[in-house]
């Protein structure tokens, strides 16, 4: 992302108090590179591992087999591409990360091959309203959970809002008879929403005030009823391959051709 993207972006909005708005929210976006994406998933697998079997490499290629790696956000998602990153920076079987499509399936063929998994692991990006994530967590412990009766279950997310922890540790107690819990990397920071209670990231109120408007008004060129993102949180989140869909919409989606007007982003979300 070179200078140049940055001004084109910018200079959509021709009034320089506004252009000055969204240079700092830009300055103010968490971006997480590859490497730290990399990193975190070393993070989370630390935090995990003193509740796992030991495991000895005996040679440089091998590769850890009682852990199956599994995501909850469907086909298409941003969920199969970090599973998959898991296995492979934590030295886990590629061929251990199962889709939820046919999961039961796959669970039993893997259990005739090499028996009971010591663990399940769930990956997934962003944690943000917690709405979706726990939604899903759920549906997916009711509908297979007779088979994880004597299995430990870890749900890790890269980073999560602290809202977003507290409404899936709540809706993970309805799940007592098994053994679940949730692992974030980084807990969002105030300074990582556009506008927070705590009125972080401006210089007033009435510079506040008015980059809210701008972001209402440019955002719903892009989504009418969602304007500052999935949630109304307006995050400023943006990850190497995807943007969370609770992220300032101006930050990844163009404009609806219905709105009549223009709006291109500085980082594309892919459409999924």
């Amino acid at each position: 992302m070179g200078v140049d993207n940055v001004r084109s972006w910018i200079q959509q909005v021709d009034n320089l108090k506004d252009q000055r708005i969204l240079f700092e929210l830009l300055k103010r976006v968490r971006f997480f590179s590859e490497v730290e994406v990399r990193d975190r998933m070393k993070t989370a697998h630390a935090l995990i591992r003193p509740s796992l079997p030991e495991f000895i490499i005996r040679h440089r290629n091998e590769r850890r087999a009682d852990l199956l790696i599994t995501y909850v956000d469907g086909a298409g998602k941003s969920g199969a591409h970090y599973a998959s990153l898991y296995a492979e920076v934590n030295g886990i079987d590629a061929n251990n990360v199962i889709p939820p499509n046919g999961f039961r399936e796959s669970f039993d063929e893997y259990c005739r091959r090499r028996g009971t998994p010591s663990a399940l692991i769930i990956v997934d990006d962003i944690a943000a309203t917690g709405g979706t994530l726990s939604n899903k967590l759920a549906e997916f412990l009711t509908y297979y959970g007779d088979l994880f009766k004597d299995i430990k279950i870890r749900a890790i997310t890269l980073t999560a809002t602290a809202e977003a922890q507290e409404l899936i540790n709540r809706r993970l107690e309805g799940f007592r008879e098994l053994d679940v819990d949730l692992r974030t990397c980084e807990t969002l920071s105030p300074s990582t929403y556009a506008f927070d209670i705590y009125k972080e990231g401006w210089s007033s109120e009435d510079q506040e005030e008015r980059a809210k408007a701008l972001c209402i008004n440019l955002g719903s060129r892009i989504h009418k009823q969602r304007p500052l993102g999935y949630g109304g949180l307006g995050l400023l989140v943006v990850f190497p391959a995807t943007v969370p869909n609770n992220s300032l919409p101006i930050l990844h989606s163009f404009a609806r051709a219905a709105s009549g007007q223009s709006w291109t982003p500085l980082f594309i979300r892919p459409n999924n």
